[in-house]
């Protein structure tokens, strides 16, 4: 495993093959603020290390690195998909942060570099559920985008709707508590159901 990491401050590296197509796409709901975090542990103890997995219909292996920086308080989620043909492509680096709710626990995902450039066009929290099972397996989801849609055009929700040519933009503007609210009115399967991936912690 080929890692390149800078402790320190509110930032870890590791290189990433390709772009996580979905996760980084305008097409992923974004949301203005997270949900509710614990301020003794940002990140749960049981995401700590590396993980390796494969996306949903990929062929080739990611490894998701969790690592606590220097500060003790921000964490970072990294993600790390070299092959052997390929073993820097690209790399990317997130603020992680994890959520326990009545109804499942989630993740915070903010974006903030790519390749060693500030990421500008994606603001914001991505949201998923995740669940470790009785194995240590990890596998993680993505929200419905339609459900949020359907929410904010409603008004249960805060948020707004864009549309450009191919693409639209989902843009949650509710507080963390509305937010939180709101995800623990729903079934976590049907709110977040679509398959991101499963992973293994490395040894």
């Amino acid at each position: 495993m080929n890692l390149s990491m800078r402790f320190g401050g509110e930032s870890v590296r590791v290189f990433l093959a390709g772009l996580l197509l979905v996760v980084l796409s305008a097409c992923v709901p974004t949301s203005e603020n997270p949900l509710p975090v614990s301020a003794e542990q940002p990140l749960s103890p049981q995401l700590l290390g590396s993980w390796i997995g494969r996306l949903e219909d990929e062929d080739d292996p990611v490894f998701l690195h969790f690592v606590e920086t220097n500060d003790s308080k921000t964490m970072a989620v990294l993600i790390n998909g070299a092959t052997e043909d390929d073993p820097e492509s690209g790399w990317a680096e997130f603020r992680a942060t994890s959520s326990e709710l009545t109804n499942g626990t989630y993740l915070n995902l903010y974006w903030t570099e790519n390749d060693g450039e500030p990421v500008e066009d994606f603001p914001g929290y991505h949201l998923m559920r995740y669940l470790i099972d009785e194995d240590g397996n990890l596998t993680l989801y993505f929200i419905d985008s339609d459900i949020l849609d359907d929410a904010i055009d409603s008004g249960a929700l805060a948020g707004e709707v864009k549309s450009s040519g191919m693409t639209r933009s989902v843009r949650i503007t509710a507080s963390t508590d509305d937010l939180a609210a709101f995800v623990q009115s729903h079934d976590a399967e049907i709110l977040f159901p679509e398959l991101y991936g499963t992973f293994r912690l490395v040894p």
